[in-house]
């Protein structure tokens, strides 16, 4: 359970980070900072490829899902053929 709520605050912790950093950048960039269009270019960069690993794990555990239901079709399909 402590460990667990330490997770927690460390996540928090860093979403604020990132936050911070993020808003920063942005402001720094608008202001000609050439570090801090590269960090923001990176912090984008960075999303960007979480948000396409995501959406491949979602992907591949909904074909999982997909794969298991079409089983259970399957079984019911064999089990109501028994029946009759």
């Amino acid at each position: 359970m402590l460990t667990e709520l330490r997770s927690c605050v460390c996540v928090s912790l860093v979403m604020q980070d990132l936050s911070k950093a993020f808003k920063f950048f942005s402001l720094a960039s608008e202001q000609g900072w050439v570090d801090g269009q590269l960090q923001l270019g990176i912090m984008y960069y960075s999303m960007l490829m979480l948000s396409a690993l995501i959406m491949v794990i979602i992907i591949t555990h909904l074909l999982v899902l997909l794969r298991l239901l079409l089983l259970l079709l399957l079984l019911l399909l064999i089990a109501m053929k028994t029946l009759c």
